[in-house]
């Protein structure tokens, strides 16, 4: 009974984030352009059915101009921050420390250098496994359109960042401690790897955010604390964006060397991690 209470609990926590939160934000947006919009005698319709062009103008003029892609981008970012302020309100309103459920805690600074390393090396794990998983051309080509966008900077501030910021606090700080209050916490980790998986949608992205979700689990239970996640999810995503970015033709050479640079830091960060007992402040 605990287990199917915990998991309508995320199911609800999800709901609210991804569709409530959001839909709310867009309906703002958009009702409030349409007066506008409507004042101005902007058509709508054409020969009575709904002109996606102008709904789209307006989006964009809603948030001063911005692109359509740089819109979702925006409604994604606010709703992520609005939807965890209001989840720590709630949090408050149940006198419970919001930071303190989300196991928001100091590490030490001399572990941030080979945290950095080991979303390195999840990078190039994780890539390797998918390579041995046959899957169709198509999921590459939707794979980079997802991950690219024309600007390298908001590409970092919003898939490096952000991403990584709320990602690691929404699943592991909240989903599943969340879960592994109900149920085994193994069953919590797969669990909540799994919906980490599925939130990005593109075949590849929901296979590697899986099997990363996995591995920041256990950081998670390792150092007790959420910013360990926070910091390799953060060079993990860096790493992918930049190698994405880079416009070089492949050679053998070039492969060798990457692999052997991966390598050695993969051993490095991998030897790290695994130590007996890291000393949490």
């Amino acid at each position: 009974m605990n287990a199917i209470i915990a998991l309508i609990k995320v199911i609800l926590y999800m709901f609210f984030m991804y569709v409530i939160v959001p839909a709310m934000l867009t309906m703002t947006l958009l009702i409030t352009r349409m007066f506008i919009t409507i004042k101005n005698n902007v058509v709508l319709f054409d020969n009575g059915s709904l002109d996606h062009l102008a709904i789209e103008t307006i989006f964009e003029d809603a948030f001063f101009g911005l692109k359509y892609d740089l819109l979702m981008i925006g409604i994604t970012v606010l709703s992520g921050v609005i939807g965890l302020v209001l989840i720590g309100l709630i949090f408050r309103m149940r006198r419970e420390r919001f930071t303190k459920e989300l196991k928001v805690r100091k590490i030490r600074i001399q572990y941030i250098f080979p945290l950095i390393l080991v979303g390195i090396a999840t990078n190039f794990v994780i890539t390797v496994i998918i390579n041995y998983i046959p899957y169709p051309k198509e999921w590459i080509t939707n794979f980079t359109s997802i991950l690219l966008i024309d600007n390298l900077w908001l590409n970092i501030l919003f898939t490096v960042v952000y991403a990584g910021i709320f990602e690691e606090l929404f699943f592991r700080g909240l989903i599943y401690t969340r879960l592994k209050n109900g149920m085994n916490k193994h069953l919590a980790a797969f669990l909540s790897a799994g919906l980490f998986g599925l939130i990005h949608i593109a075949p590849l992205q929901i296979i590697y955010a899986t099997i990363m979700g996995l591995i920041l689990v256990y950081v998670f239970e390792k150092f007790e604390s959420v910013i360990p996640c926070i910091i390799i999810h953060i060079a993990n995503n860096f790493i992918g964006l930049i190698i994405a970015s880079i416009d070089i033709e492949i050679n053998f050479t070039l492969t060798v060397i990457y692999v052997i640079v991966m390598s050695v830091i993969t051993i490095i960060a991998t030897k790290w991690l695994f130590k007996k007992k890291l000393m949490i402040i």
